[in-house]
């Protein structure tokens, strides 16, 4: 995919990048698909109504008068709008998909220590089994008793790349994979399982964390937003779009 060249840059530039490319195309796409005059003129109408309604506050029916015609123009106005939003809509769906499947976490990085923890109903005992001479290494027993419902081991891979081990328990077995990275690729840390006997396994990858806001912590989404709505103003000023 032509978005993978952004997990080549740290999380908050690539956010930086996405987020002014998706607000350049449309401002773009608004431009070019509106009639800016016809655009200008409606919001310079609906600016006269605001002004007239505040001259008639002491006339309520004046007021309902202006407001009925408002509200006539506004919706004008949106449905002009409406094309290019329209057109945009399912890549930046997209778009935001894909950036919620590699920027939502910490991915479990080469030479560092992560956890798997497997949920179980009725099992006891657990066996973890990794690939032979592969650079996925198990750092706790293989086999775990399973206490409160879960049983948890230590790993580390000295080697990017997609391992897959095996959960074998009570004469069954369960294959999962698992993405060690220098790069943000990763699994999904949670897997639901519809099993009776296993029912969830969690990997212990972190939640990243782009902008610290006066305190507000924020991930890939609010970080998103806030850079769209920063780009989508400063375009639109530069490039005359009402």
């Amino acid at each position: 995919m032509v978005l993978n060249i952004f997990l080549r840059m740290h999380p908050l530039v690539a956010i930086v990048c996405i987020s002014f490319l998706v607000s350049l195309i449309v401002t773009l796409l608004y431009r070019l698909l509106t009639n800016q005059s016809e655009m200008r003129e409606l919001k310079q109408r609906l600016k006269d109504y605001q002004k007239e309604i505040k001259e008639h506050k002491n006339d309520p029916k004046k007021m309902m008068e202006l407001q009925k015609k408002m509200m006539e123009l506004n919706m004008k106005y949106f449905v002009k709008s409406m094309k290019p939003t329209l057109i945009s809509f399912l890549p930046i769906i997209l778009i935001l998909g894909w950036m919620g499947n590699h920027f939502g976490y910490e991915p479990l990085w080469v030479g560092k220590e992560f956890t798997l923890s497997a949920y179980f109903n009725g099992i006891d005992v657990v066996e973890l089994g990794v690939p032979e001479g592969s650079a996925l290494k198990l750092l706790s027993d293989a086999v775990q008793n399973v206490s409160n419902g879960k049983a948890a081991w230590r790993l580390v891979a000295d080697e990017p790349g997609e391992y897959v081990v095996e959960l074998k328990y009570d004469g069954e077995s369960y294959l999962k994979k698992i993405i060690v990275a220098n790069e943000f690729r990763y699994v999904q840390p949670q897997e639901k399982i519809k099993n009776k006997k296993l029912t969830l396994i969690e990997l212990s990858n972190k939640k990243l964390k782009l902008l610290n806001i006066f305190g507000l912590k924020l991930g890939w989404l609010g970080s998103y937003i806030i850079f769209s709505l920063v780009f989508s103003f400063v375009l639109r000023k530069l490039l005359k779009v009402s």
